[in-house]
């Protein structure tokens, strides 16, 4: 709809001197009501309601505007759809619909973050899969912007792995699944800790030897064991289909974290307190925030105010977002808080974006206990039931196709089912919801793609931009017009569930035209051909920015 709301937004400027922005414009609740509807009214000195009407009778109608009507202090806009339903197809035609202007914004979107030594699970996915989607979401939108991992290989949790190989798998190694082979390590060893606590001694000691002494036989251990862990998140990445461009290790921003605490401290901002080094944040209703320990050991905090030091320094990032749990809300708000401190004038565009849980219906996956479903098992599930599904529509096709296909549409309906919700909003986690190929899910969109792509192969006429003016045409019009919008809002929100709810949208509207209209052979094949193949490349766009693949068939 953005080339109606240009219209209207120039027709508003003309009559009364004011520019409005597109946003501003909004959808009556009744069709019958109008195409767009505005508020200028209130604006205005005077009457809202008297306003309203007198612009009613001022505003040129023309082009792509039919009539202009006054609904009490709204002022609503009709289109003509001969002209309007021809410029939304050629718009959703051009290469890039919707992408934004290059921005001058660089930003960084740090996401994933697994730890080394324990299983990639689903509760990962949905961090994975988010910050993925608002990386292309924010490229599209004309923002240069880099894709960071920070993996977490030092801690408590990397000591009690290294304990337990040492002291009951001493030189074992799997042959394969290494990395699902440590997460049963570490769980293994949460369950000895608990049954007897005199070994927490022992796993601190193997802490020092390996983060304080650097020993060499444990450190080469930890290298090892740390490889296992990498190749396995690569493979899971290479299969979701995220790239990284740059990956920040824990162990690399340890040592230089505790120097800048100290210089921190030499600076007035943090100070010691106990034994230990803290910010004192009261005055902004925040708390302490602790930097180093009494004993000298390293937090997050310490590294994380030297990451985001060498984030600004050596990348020149304006925008700084943090995909991580939103049960760290008040630490961001500490660290960034320390940064604004600091100096930084990045802090105040650091942004939390924060994610509530993938529950099971027996409570919170942790990867220490039994009730976690780990990644690997979870798409393994999905493909195999997508395999059904692919042989029950299309028994024909050669067997490697029916697995390239499910493997497409398997991944693509675990990605929905993490992007679809709302980041504020808990996953609860279930087979029949994930992986539901009949309701709101990626296999209906990726279907109403290849339905569309379908129509298009078997016409032998060209789609042609042209006049639409069933119901059924002007509401996929309208749902197409859409897009940019949509685009826009999801990358100023950071919000790909807006895309993706727009998505199925879409494919519903799109569904919704396909059983009322015939395309090929009708008197509008060409007209409506275009607008087919309008749906079919807004579709694919959005599936794009969801990171889900848009199958050729299904």
């Amino acid at each position: 709809m953005r080339p109606f709301k240009i219209a209207v937004q120039r027709a508003i400027e003309e009559a009364t001197g004011k520019r409005i922005s597109l946003n501003e414009l909004t959808y009556p609740p009744d069709p019958k009501l109008g195409d767009l509807a505005s508020r200028i009214a209130f604006e205005l000195p005077g009457n809202p309601k008297e306003n309203a009407e007198a612009l009613a009778k001022k505003i040129k109608r023309g082009g792509m505007i039919k009539n202009v009507k006054a609904y009490g202090p709204y002022l609503n806009f009709f289109a003509d759809w001969d002209a309007l339903s021809k410029a939304i197809v050629e718009d959703a035609l051009k290469e890039g619909y919707g992408k934004g202007k290059q921005k001058k914004e660089k930003v960084m979107v740090e996401f994933s973050q697994p730890n080394t030594h324990k299983a990639f699970h689903v509760g990962h996915l949905r961090n994975v899969c988010l910050g993925d989607s608002l990386v292309r979401i924010l490229r599209y939108n004309g923002y240069e912007t880099i894709a960071a991992n920070y993996l977490g290989d030092t801690g408590t949790h990397v000591a009690k792995v290294l304990w337990c190989l040492e002291k009951f798998h001493k030189g074992e190694k799997p042959e394969k699944n290494k990395g699902r082979w440590l997460g049963e390590i570490y769980k293994e060893a949460a369950q000895k800790l608990k049954e007897n606590p005199a070994y927490e001694e022992e796993v601190r000691n193997v802490y020092k030897r390996l983060f304080f002494d650097k020993e060499r036989e444990l450190v080469d251990l930890w290298k090892k064991t740390r490889q296992w862990s990498i190749e396995e998140f690569d493979r899971i990445y290479r299969e979701l289909g995220v790239t990284f461009d740059t990956v920040f290790f824990e162990s690399e921003v340890e040592e230089p974290g505790v120097e800048l605490v100290k210089q921190l401290v030499e600076k007035g901002i943090a100070k010691l307190d106990q034994g230990a080094v803290i910010v004192d944040l009261k005055d902004k209703g925040l708390g302490v925030f602790l930097l180093l320990r009494s004993d000298g050991t390293p937090l997050y905090s310490t590294k994380d105010l030297y990451l985001a030091k060498k984030k600004f320094e050596e990348y020149n990032i304006d925008v700084s977002i943090y995909v991580v749990g939103s049960e760290q809300k008040l630490y961001f708000k500490q660290l960034f808080e320390t940064l604004r401190r600091m100096g930084f004038k990045q802090a105040d565009k650091c942004y939390h974006l924060a994610y509530e849980l993938v529950v099971l219906k027996s409570g919170k996956m942790k990867s220490r206990e039994g009730n976690v479903i780990l990644y690997e098992d979870f798409a393994k599930e999905a493909i195999e039931r997508a395999r059904k599904a692919v042989e029950e529509k299309n028994p024909k096709l050669s067997e490697e196709e029916k697995q390239s296909i499910a493997k497409v549409v398997g991944i693509g309906a675990i990605k929905y089912g993490m992007l679809k919700v709302s980041n504020n909003k808990t996953i609860v986690f279930d087979w029949e919801t994930a992986l539901d190929f009949n309701g709101e899910s990626a296999p209906y969109i990726q279907y109403a793609y290849v339905r569309a792509k379908h129509i298009l192969e078997k016409s032998t006429k060209n789609p042609k931009a042209g006049a639409l003016t069933t119901e059924s045409e002007k509401n996929l019009l309208k749902k197409i017009g859409e897009f940019p919008d949509v685009l826009e809002d999801a990358a100023s929100h950071y919000s790909p569930h807006l895309i993706a709810n727009y998505a199925y949208e879409l494919a519903y509207t799109f569904n919704s035209f396909y059983n009322s209209e015939q395309v090929i052979g009708s008197d509008k094949e060409e007209e409506r051909l275009a607008l087919v193949l309008s749906t079919a490349d807004t579709i694919k766009a959005c599936l794009d920015l969801l990171g889900i693949a848009a199958p050729s068939r299904m």
